[in-house]
């Protein structure tokens, strides 16, 4: 099929009256102001969360750290664990394009998320009945940690109720804290700590870095003493918790503004 300039004079648009445009235009801004002011509460958000971490753990400012001696550069009581040790992890499993479905269980790859945040539009899917033989071990869970290991390095999204159900796949690995380890500390190292430091060190590839769970093994995490971690994570709860809930915010308010834009421009809903 061929398109050209005759093709576009024949077709035709229903507008609203062009007095109601300013109107329909207050209305949809009313949304994206929302959207915005929230996108900058969350900023802040994780702006205090980076800031607490990196003066406990970075600059060594912690709570009582002016009774705490330093040896070598690192605190009595802390010590550096192997990764593995504190931290669940799981590679995607590579699904390959003939399993793709365009319903059933939505899974991610590196294209259908940024930092804290999925598109779930751009994701494809596979079959339940094959989830439910083959791959319910890569099914993941609401404060999951998903950290892209090829290209941009690092990129991080905790999984929300909102985004369920939905699985691994390649380029990504889940992280979850183990009995000795919490969720929102963890999150803190994985984004602030030296996590991307010894991920970029070990990363192989020429045209792309890439790393995974072998890597992960030889990986270590200075860690701090039990009770400072629990105060951290007394902290860092709170304002972990208010970004999901404003990030699940901005998801309800895009989604009503792209339903009620079409239905404003139509005359279907009257300003």
């Amino acid at each position: 099929m061929i398109l050209n300039k005759s093709s576009f004079s024949n077709i035709t648009l229903s507008v609203p009256p062009k007095a109601s445009w300013p109107e329909i235009g207050r209305v949809l801004s009313a949304y994206d102001d929302l959207i915005e002011n929230n996108r900058r509460r969350i900023e802040l958000l994780e702006q205090s969360a980076r800031l607490l971490y990196k003066e406990w753990f970075v600059h060594l400012r912690f709570p009582g750290h002016e009774h705490v001696k330093i040896v070598d550069g690192v605190p009595e009581g802390w010590e550096r664990k192997p990764f593995p040790e504190l931290v669940d992890f799981k590679e995607g499993p590579g699904l390959r394009n003939h399993q793709y479905r365009d319903a059933g269980i939505p899974f991610l790859n590196i294209r259908t998320f940024a930092d804290d945040e999925i598109d779930l539009s751009k994701a494809k899917c596979i079959d339940e009945s094959e989830v439910e033989a083959r791959y319910q071990h890569f099914l993941l869970e609401a404060d999951d940690h998903v950290v892209s290991s090829s290209g941009t390095l690092g990129r991080l999204v905790t999984i929300r109720a909102c985004h369920l159900p939905v699985m691994l796949n390649t380029s990504l690995i889940r992280m979850r804290p183990k009995s000795n380890m919490k969720k929102w500390f963890l999150k803190a190292y994985l984004k602030h700590g030296d996590f991307i430091d010894q991920a970029r060190s070990m990363a192989t590839g020429a045209a792309q870095l890439n790393y995974g769970p072998s890597h992960l093994k030889m990986m270590t995490v200075l860690t701090p003493t039990s009770s400072l971690v629990e105060m951290f994570e007394d902290h860092a709860e709170p304002i972990y918790e208010q970004i999901k809930d404003l990030l699940d915010s901005n998801r309800k308010l895009s989604a009503a503004r792209d339903i009620l834009l079409p239905r404003l421009m139509n005359g279907e809903i009257a300003v």
